[in-house]
């Protein structure tokens, strides 16, 4: 309950208030609520001109105040000091003079640090001898002889009025209590509060602009639409408190406990939150526009869609915080703390956001252009759909970090550790890669065209069906990676290292791979021919390469000539539902050794088609040649069997369709072995062996032998 001599001398105006605050606060640290002089040696303390101890003993017996056992503090040692008490001359015991290590009775200068010094040290000062100078200031306060007996007078300049102050031994008696007062409506702009009980008083609609709380107790406190701009709410406990909708702009709450308090829609322009503690507060929809938060504690704080631009959170504690869709443009968050922060959607356009460390945050969709992430530690964050252009990510860890689909251009990942990042998806050809950690990085489906990677560590990256045409790739460790169906159509490989890496379904036309290592490496149906023209698959990047070259220069066909490949040329038209038998086939040649090339005639050519098949027959050991619907083959075994004799051919069917009427023409070939029928896969792969390979093998050494030649082992 409110002390009502308290509420009469604040109805009586802010002037009146503060004038009588700050003679309380001058005399407040004295004898009253803090530690004093031991009783017990009062009748110790003695001045050459006026014996204190009867006179002081019976004044403080008269408010019943118990001082025994008590010390000399720290708050009586600075209101000395605030009174500027001559003590230079003070008269110290003997046992005290021992005490700090002298025997010398001399005078000495007490100075500030001397009283800070010894009351740290729990100093008893009771046999202290008092000067002259401290006996008449007790005099002219009135502190002694009988105790306290006057009122103090303050005229108000305005009206002319004459105010009594209430007597001291009443004042002291009790902190200042305005708890559960009606306030409501009050105008306390510039009132000093500091330290009062304001605990569940109505200070709802009051105006508190520029008021001074500190240390106040505002528990239960109704502040509903109160008028707080400027206010110094400096260590208040507003924990759990409303403060929603209220004007806080350039409000001092440092080292404020606003703990679970709501603050939605709250303006805080410039305020200063520094050191405060507003974990699990809420302060959706607040305006925090240039707001102090440095070293502030908001774990779990909500500041969804909250605008705190070009705000302060230097080292502040956002653990787990919840930032989406909040606007931190401009803002500063060096050295924050964001561990599991969700900051969806946030705008951090330009922010600062150097050696934050945000494991495990969720960043996506946030707009993080030109800000500065130099030395974060993002493992494990989620960066998706997140625009980054121009970002600073100089030293970062972003290992394990989600950037699939982000927005990224002009990057610098320099020296970046993205060890197990996922990268998917994105277009980096204009970031910057040297020197990154790229270990176990997921760059599928990446667009890499024209860039340098020459020398990097790629081991166990994910490249499947990532765009890498034209791009530098020499000395590069591709170890373990998987390129499968990925784009290397003009890469320089030189001397890189593929070993045990995936290289299924790559486009490899004009590909450079002098010196590549490949052991291990699985590889499988490499398309060396552009995409404007049908494929042409192999198996193996080197022969591929040098199929290529065949397929481009005529010296090189003529010395292939005198050459018994293990190649078979397979031909015909295999639609997307025959692919099946495709493969089978293929497989079943590869287990014996073979190195199957396949021409599909499904999609028109922009070339001389008939000239590359005769290209790559003169280079097979025989040709496997499908019948069933090839329209276009018959011309192709045309430029052929006339003109390789010694190339077997072996055609197959699919029952129950029927061979071309013109087929007939060219069983009078030697080279022509019988048409072979089969009704699925199954019963191909089954005959495959012994009515396909073995005769085509057979028919190949026969021929070789009649034309002069030695058959290959």
């Amino acid at each position: 309950m409110a002390n009502q001599e308290h509420l009469d001398i604040l109805k009586q105006g802010v002037k009146i208030w503060n004038y009588w605050r700050k003679i309380r606060r001058n005399i407040e640290a004295t004898l009253m609520e803090i530690a004093y002089l031991d009783l017990a040696e009062l009748a110790n303390i003695a001045s050459n001109e006026l014996d204190l101890s009867s006179q002081f003993a019976q004044w403080v017996s008269q408010d019943s105040f118990d001082l025994n056992k008590t010390t000399l503090s720290v708050a009586l040692l600075q209101w000395a000091i605030q009174r500027r008490l001559v003590l230079s001359r003070t008269a110290f015991s003997q046992q005290y003079l021992h005490w700090i290590g002298t025997d010398e009775e001399e005078e000495r200068e007490v100075s500030k640090e001397f009283l800070r010094w010894a009351s740290q040290r729990s100093l008893d000062l009771s046999h202290t001898l008092l000067s002259k100078e401290f006996v008449k200031w007790v005099k002219q306060t009135e502190m002694g002889g009988g105790g306290p007996r006057f009122l103090h007078p303050i005229r108000d300049r305005d009206s002319r009025n004459i105010t009594w102050i209430p007597k001291l031994d009443k004042i002291y008696q009790r902190k200042i209590d305005l708890s559960q007062a009606d306030l409501s409506g009050a105008n306390l702009s510039n009132a000093n509060l500091s330290q009062v009980d304001l605990s569940h008083t109505n200070l709802s609609h009051a105006k508190l602009n520029g008021a001074e709380l500190q240390e106040a107790n505002l528990r239960g406190t109704d502040l509903s639409h109160a008028h707080l701009m400027g206010a110094d709410l400096r260590g208040v406990d507003l924990s759990e408190a409303d403060l929603s909708r209220i004007d806080l702009t350039r409000a001092i709450l440092n080292k404020t406990l606003l703990i679970r308090a709501k603050l939605i829609e709250t303006r805080l322009k410039g305020a200063d939150l520094s050191q405060a503690d507003l974990s699990h507060a809420d302060l959706t929809k607040a305006d925090l526009t240039g707001a102090n938060l440095s070293h502030s504690i908001l774990i779990e704080t909500r500041f969804i869609s909250t605008r705190l631009t070009e705000a302060n959170l230097l080292q502040a504690k956002l653990s787990s915080a919840i930032l989406s869709d909040a606007n931190l443009r401009g803002s500063s968050l060096r050295g924050a703390i964001l561990d599991h922060a969700h900051l969806r959607r946030a705008d951090l356009n330009g922010a600062w956001l150097d050696d934050v460390h945000a494991t495990e945050a969720d960043f996506s969709q946030a707009i993080l252009s030109d800000a500065d992430l130099s030395r974060t530690h993002l493992a494990g964050s989620n960066l998706s759909e997140a625009v980054l252009f121009h970002a600073r990510f100089k030293g970062a860890n972003l290992s394990r970090v989600n950037l699939s689909s982000a927005f990224v251009s002009d990057l610098d990942f320099s020296q970046v550790n993205l060890s197990g990042a996922n990268l998917s998806g994105l277009d980096l050809r204009t970031v910057k890669l040297d020197k990154a950690q790229l270990y176990q990085v997921n760059l599928s489906r990446v667009n890499l065209s024209e860039t340098n990677l020459s020398g990097l560590n790629l081991s166990e990256v994910d490249f499947t069906e990532a765009n890498l045409r034209g791009a530098t790739l020499s000395k590069t460790n591709l170890s373990q990676a998987c390129l499968e169906r990925a784009d290397l159509s003009g890469v320089d490989l030189f001397q890189a290292n593929l070993s045990e890496a995936q290289i299924s379904g790559c486009r490899i036309h004009a590909i450079s791979a002098w010196n590549v290592c490949l052991e291990g490496a699985v590889q499988a149906n490499l398309i060396i021919t552009p995409p404007e023209e049908p494929p042409i698959t192999v198996d193996n990047l080197e022969i591929a390469q040098f199929i290529y070259l065949l397929l481009n220069n005529q010296k090189i066909r003529t010395i292939i000539d005198t050459i018994t490949f293990k190649v078979v040329l397979i031909l015909g038209r295999f639609t997307p539902e025959r692919m099946r038998i495709l493969n089978a086939l293929r497989t079943e040649l590869r287990k014996k050794n073979y190195t199957p090339v396949l021409f599909d005639f499904d999609k028109p050519a922009n070339r001389d088609i008939t000239e590359t098949v005769s290209t790559l027959a003169h280079m097979a050991r025989f040709v496997i040649a499908d019948l069933t619907d090839a329209k276009s083959l018959p011309q192709e075994l045309q430029a052929i069997v006339p003109n390789l004799p010694s190339v077997p051919i072996q055609p197959l069917l699919h029952v129950p369709d029927r061979e071309y009427s013109m087929f007939e023409h060219f069983l009078g070939y030697r080279s022509v072995l019988p048409l072979h029928h089969y009704t699925d896969q199954e019963s191909l792969l089954q005959t495959l062996t012994q009515d396909v390979i073995d005769p085509a093998e057979k028919k190949a050494k026969a021929l070789i032998q009649k034309n002069g030649f030695f058959s290959a082992k």
